[in-house]
């Protein structure tokens, strides 16, 4: 383009042209360097990282929201019968393939109860399914097959694995509590991004995203409620019962998720603000610190 500009190849039209796309190649390349820059500013900041961690744990609260059994349906009360499958490798249940266990059971005219939801660890003895036949006869079940529909690894993932995410915040914070980095604005923080998450779970399934069991033959179990206060909350409360900010910050939390209008919610909140009480009580040292907590502390009650 230069030789044909030198040599009067373009008119005035032309070289109008030519300087405008030059201009705009020029501001791309200012654009995407700047981008570049930001982004490797970013990497690596603890704020970004509990960005990202809140992102993929609100995605995943979300999607277990809209299907809580996994398309399969409630599991009941006696979940231990029928014959045990267990997984042919160690680690941690990251993917539960619904569908191939529903194939399976109309195939076998079968029953199935998952017993090990995603986040779950595998180990000898401990069970991913149990299997029971309509006729009652359990030779036939390939328990191979069935143990196939659960998808191993070494790690727990985010996407179908809610809790994780809050055990990745709630280990944040427990290390920003440590004697070594002693950040407890940052732990504050975090419990902030945990009332955000369990109000997401509280509330109301948009009429478009009502659950749908489309597994008949598959049972499984609800996450536990209780099970997601002790991922968020447990550490933090163990950590921080010693400083008064964050003793004090959890309890005004746990009043805030008291009050939401869940009962099963109110009774975890309540729950974890009498531990959290308890862990307070046992390290603060000032009567002042202590009152204070005590106050806030019943606050979650009275709601």
């Amino acid at each position: 383009a230069l030789i044909a500009l030198q040599n009067g190849y373009y008119d005035r039209a032309g070289r109008f042209a030519l300087f405008s796309l030059t201009l705009m190649m020029l501001a791309m390349v200012v654009i995407t360097f700047v981008t570049w820059v930001d982004r490797i500013a970013r990497l690596g900041r603890l704020g970004e990282t509990i960005d990202k961690v809140e992102a993929a744990t609100a995605d995943a609260l979300q999607r277990r929201r809209c299907a809580p059994t996994l398309r399969g349906v409630p599991a009941g009360p006696c979940r231990n019968e029928g014959r045990a499958i267990y997984g042919g490798s160690i680690g941690y249940v990251q993917r539960v393939d619904v569908t191939a266990l529903q194939t399976y059971a109309e195939e076998s005219r079968a029953r199935i109860t998952v017993a090990a939801l995603p986040g779950t660890f595998s180990a000898p003895g401990r069970a991913l399914a149990y299997v029971t036949a309509d006729s009652g006869d359990l030779s036939d079940i390939d328990a191979r097959q069935v143990a196939q529909a659960f998808i191993l690894g070494n790690g727990r993932q985010f996407d179908e694995d809610p809790r994780f995410g809050l055990v990745v915040l709630s280990e944040i914070a427990s290390r920003a509590l440590s004697p070594a980095v002693n950040d407890p604005g940052t732990a504050i923080g975090i419990i902030g991004t945990f009332v955000r998450l369990f109000s997401l779970w509280s509330e109301p399934i948009d009429e478009g995203d009502t659950p749908i069991s489309e597994c008949d033959r598959v049972e499984v179990p609800k996450i536990s409620l209780r099970d997601m206060f002790d991922d968020a909350f447990t550490a933090i409360a163990r950590d921080g019962a010693g400083t008064i900010e964050v003793a004090g910050r959890l309890q005004k939390a746990f009043a805030s998720l008291a009050s939401i209008g869940d009962g099963h919610m109110r009774d975890a909140a309540i729950h974890h603000s009498r531990l959290a009480l308890a862990r307070a009580e046992n390290v603060l040292e000032i009567p002042e610190d202590l009152e204070v907590v005590r106050k806030l502390a019943k606050l979650a009650s009275f709601v």
